[in-house]
């Protein structure tokens, strides 16, 4: 079966291009049950980028400097890290 993708409509040969989004991102304890759509790995990415954004501007603005050094700690940590 080949899937399309919900934003941008693009169809690949490759299906692999398609990705599954949970509308509650898996990382923060989301599941299938919230509810889920196919994305092209473009339009997935585009997502993810603005979720960071929208939940940063939630955070009160006395956690920020918090916030701001722990995603620091991770970019550095992610960057370095040496997969296996």
């Amino acid at each position: 079966m080949k899937v399309n993708c919900k934003r941008c409509e693009f169809s690949p040969d490759n299906q692999a291009l398609i990705q599954e989004h949970h509308l509650i991102p898996k990382c923060i304890g989301g599941t299938d049950l919230d509810g889920r759509n196919y994305l092209c790995k473009k339009c997935h990415d585009i997502i993810h980028g603005m979720l960071l954004k929208v939940i940063f501007e939630f955070v009160p603005e006395n956690k920020k400097d918090t916030c701001r050094k722990s995603v620091k700690q991770f970019s550095l940590w992610f960057i370095n890290k040496k997969w296996k």
